[in-house]
């Protein structure tokens, strides 16, 4: 992995450089300074480098943001698509909403390893789940499976979890599952690290006699 990883960072460097660095075509070509900068001293020299810096104090992260709603006839839920590692994005398609079941998907967040290492896990199991069943798992089930793994090796993994779907018995389900293992039925859930922004929203416009327009 770290041989392609090394490549990836050197193209996405070149991706956010700008075109040009210097303002001043002669530093550019290496030539010497003009006399108005030559007469500086290396107080204003340092400036004039820090101006032409890349502008990282103006980036603004946003991070993670996964959601899952409560309507009245169902779920509805959504994610962003970035994938990152450290400040380089490695993956702007990323698709976040797995499903686990034909009525049940989870939003992931956190490690992207360990969150589909643990879908995997519990798709296989609400498939067997089903076939003893004769019929789909509640969603209710679904969540204990996430609840269970990420409680038992909740040392080991960097997992949060939205777990949201329907079933005949419960109708539309929303559960959460953050960091540690713990399990949280909620109208709605809002998880990752970009989740601070859309907090506000949520609580002053959401109603439960939402319908799907």
């Amino acid at each position: 992995a770290l041989l392609f990883l090394i490549p990836l960072r050197s193209v996405l460097l070149l991706m956010f450089a700008p075109k040009t660095r210097y303002t001043d075509p002669l530093w550019a070509q290496g030539s010497s300074l003009p006399a108005s900068k030559a007469s500086s001293s290396s107080e204003d020299l340092v400036d004039a480098n820090a101006d032409l810096s890349l502008p990282n104090e103006k980036a603004v992260s946003m991070g993670t943001s996964i959601m899952a709603v409560r309507y009245r006839d169902g779920v509805i839920l959504g994610a962003d698509s970035r994938t990152s590692s450290g400040v380089y994005i490695v993956n702007r398609v990323t698709n976040k909403l797995t499903p686990v079941s034909d009525r049940i998907y989870c939003c992931r967040s956190g490690s992207a390893a360990d969150t589909q290492a643990i879908s995997d896990i519990v798709r296989s199991d609400l498939a067997q789940h089903a076939i003893e069943l004769g019929e789909d798992a509640e969603v209710s089930t679904a969540a204990a499976l996430f609840q269970s793994i990420c409680y038992r090796y909740k040392s080991q993994l960097l997992a949060g979890i939205i777990v949201a779907g329907w079933d005949k018995y419960n109708g539309g389900r929303v559960y959460s599952v953050p960091v540690g293992g713990a399990l949280i039925e909620q109208d709605y859930s809002i998880g990752g690290s970009g989740s601070g922004y859309i907090y506000g929203f949520c609580e002053a416009n959401y109603r439960s006699d939402f319908t799907r327009e």
